[in-house]
């Protein structure tokens, strides 16, 4: 079994483009092979 690597992400300001680029950077990482992303933002 594998240790699961969590790794925390924040999206930076919400009023601005952090959301979206992080998103889009996601996508270019997806399948994640051994690690599990942990998305922080505020509500």
């Amino acid at each position: 079994m594998k240790p699961e690597i969590k790794i925390g992400l924040t999206m930076g300001d919400p009023n601005g483009i952090g959301a979206e680029v992080l998103l889009r950077a996601l996508q270019f990482m997806h399948p994640f092979q051994d690690w599990e992303p942990l998305i922080f933002g505020d509500p």
